[in-house]
């Protein structure tokens, strides 16, 4: 889980691995092409400061940021001001 504490909203990813039935479905048609999480309060300097002390490369630009995560997909992290798709 990840978000708000509970009761307050929040989201929660679940991840499966296929397992063999009668009935098997067919393969899946559309894959995740990356996860972004949203910051309030975003800090460029801050966000790259924290993102250089891990020792991983990254690319950034103002209120962006893009990295691979330990297992190589791409993770965005954006300011919530920028990425927010209601605005």
């Amino acid at each position: 889980m990840f978000g708000p504490e509970p009761g307050n909203g929040g989201s929660f990813v679940v991840a499966r691995t296929a397992r063999p039935s009668a009935n098997p479905r067919p393969p899946a048609q559309s894959v995740v092409d990356h996860v972004c999480y949203t910051i309030p309060n975003w800090d460029d300097n801050r966000v790259n400061a924290a993102l250089r002390a891990t020792g991983r490369s990254f690319v950034s630009r103002s209120g962006n940021v893009n990295v691979l995560d330990p297992f190589n997909y791409p993770v965005q992290l954006a300011n919530s001001e920028e990425e927010n798709p209601w605005k």
